[in-house]
């Protein structure tokens, strides 16, 4: 996860071009992140059973952006 988008693992393929609405729960947050996001790419990891999944987010706003940079450097550290 960075504060531009994620990689998530799925049990199918979605299309590139494809917007999903997700809802993200980070550790010690009381609110998740709810937002659109484009998928970019996706790549077969197990024949037919998992899907590495990349997408980029459409409409964060920048204070859940600057949460989710928060989650992602405290992780780093």
């Amino acid at each position: 996860i960075s504060a531009g988008g994620l990689l998530f693992v799925f049990n199918e393929p979605l299309s590139v071009g494809a917007i999903l609405e997700l809802k993200i729960e980070l550790p010690n947050t009381n609110q998740p992140i709810e937002c659109l996001a484009k998928v970019l790419r996706t790549e077969e990891v197990e024949e037919g059973k998992a899907y590495e999944i990349v997408v980029n987010f459409l409409d964060i706003s920048s204070a859940q952006r600057t949460k989710l940079n928060k989650y992602v450097e405290s992780e780093g550290s």
